[in-house]
C-alpha cells in the first residue's frame, strides 16, 4: 500500500474510501449479497458459488481489508476520512425469476442495515466504529448502484435544462433516441443514453455526493473489469462539475480468487490517478494517469 500512502501525502483535505464492493444475487426468493463469508453463515454452500462463479469471488472481503487498512493509517494521522461500499444492485437482480428488481433491493436493505459480520469484525480488529462509515442516502455504509443512477439522470436533465452554454445538448440519432451529449471534453461523450446512465454516470455522482459532503480526494477500488467506465466517469464528473480541487486514484483489482495468487501473496494492481485543472475561466482540463502496476 505504499504507493498510496505516498500519494496521499501530496493530496490535501478529507480521504473517502471505497471499498468492498459487491453483487446482488437472488437465492431461493432470497436477495443475498454475493460475499462468500456472508453467503457461509448463512448456509448457502459453495455449490451454490458454481452456478454464479462470475459474480461470487474473493474480491469484495479482499478490498474492504485494504480500505480498512488505509483507513486505519489516516485516522491515526487525525486525517478527516471515511469509508463506503458500492453495492451492484441490479446487474445480476434483473435476471431473477421471483423477485422483481424492485423487490430483491428492497428485501436486501430492509435486511442488512449494519455491516456484514466479517466486514465488521474487520473494522473492529482495526479499531474503528461505525462513525467511520460514510452514509449518502439511508443506507449504512452501502451505497446502491440503481440509486447512483437515478440521481444522476435528474441532475443531469436538470443541469442540461437550466445551462446556457453549448457544452450540454440533447441529440437526436437516426433511430431517433435523444442523447445528452457533453462536449466540453477532448471529444464529445455521451452522458445519457435514451435518457439512461451508465456506468460511468454511476461514478459521477458518486463523486458529486463526497464534494458535496466536503471530501476532496477519494481513494476507490474497483474491478479490473470496470477500469475503462470508472476513469470516464471520474472524468466527467471533474469536467462537468468543475472540481479542480478534488483528486482520484483508481485501483483495479483482479475480480476472481485465481488471479489473486496465494493469500498473502504481493499483489500487483493497475493505478489510475484522475485530476482535473483550471484551463481558462469557464473550462476544466482533466487527466487520466496510468501510474502502472503497483
Amino acid at each position: 500500500m505504499k504507493f498510496i500512502y505516498e500519494w496521499l501525502n501530496t493530496r490535501v483535505g478529507p480521504v473517502a474510501i471505497q471499498a468492498g464492493h459487491f453483487f446482488l444475487i437472488v437465492h431461493k426468493k432470497r436477495c443475498v449479497p454475493a460475499v462468500k463469508e456472508e453467503l457461509d453463515r448463512l448456509g448457502i454452500y459453495p455449490s451454490f458459488y458454481n452456478q454464479l462463479e462470475n459474480c461470487i469471488a474473493e474480491f469484495p472481503s479482499r478490498t474492504w481489508t485494504y480500505g480498512i487498512e488505509v483507513l486505519q493509517r489516516l485516522q491515526k494521522e487525525n486525517r478527516d476520512s471515511c469509508i463506503l461500499t458500492v453495492v451492484n444492485d441490479w446487474q445480476y437482480v434483473r435476471k431473477a425469476e421471483n423477485l422483481s428488481p424492485g423487490q430483491a433491493r428492497h428485501q436486501f436493505y430492509s435486511i442488512y442495515r449494519n455491516l456484514f459480520e466479517n466486514y465488521k469484525a474487520c473494522l473492529n480488529n482495526a479499531e474503528m466504529s461505525g462513525q467511520n462509515i460514510l452514509c449518502l442516502d439511508r443506507f449504512f455504509g452501502f451505497i446502491s448502484e440503481t440509486w447512483l443512477r437515478h440521481r444522476i439522470q435528474r441532475r443531469l436533465k436538470n443541469l442540461a435544462k437550466n445551462t446556457t452554454t453549448s457544452s450540454l445538448e440533447w441529440k437526436q440519432d437516426q433511430n431517433e433516441h435523444r442523447d445528452l451529449v457533453f462536449n466540453d471534453l477532448s471529444q464529445a461523450c455521451k452522458l445519457l443514453v435514451c435518457g439512461q446512465a451508465d456506468c460511468a454516470g454511476e461514478v459521477m455522482e458518486l463523486v458529486y455526493q463526497l464534494y458535496a459532503k466536503g471530501y476532496r480526494n477519494l481513494i476507490n477500488f474497483i474491478p479490473e473489469e470496470c477500469e475503462h467506465p470508472v476513469n470516464e466517469g471520474t472524468r466527467r464528473a471533474l469536467a462537468l462539475f468543475r472540481f479542480p480541487d478534488f483528486s482520484v486514484l483508481n485501483i483495479s483489482v483482479p475480480f476472481f480468487s485465481k488471479d489473486f495468487g496465494s493469500i498473502g501473496a504481493k499483489q500487483k494492481f493497475r493505478v489510475h490517478e484522475v485530476e482535473a485543472k483550471r484551463a481558462g475561466a469557464n473550462s476544466i482540463e482533466t487527466f487520466i494517469k496510468p501510474i502502472g502496476l503497483r
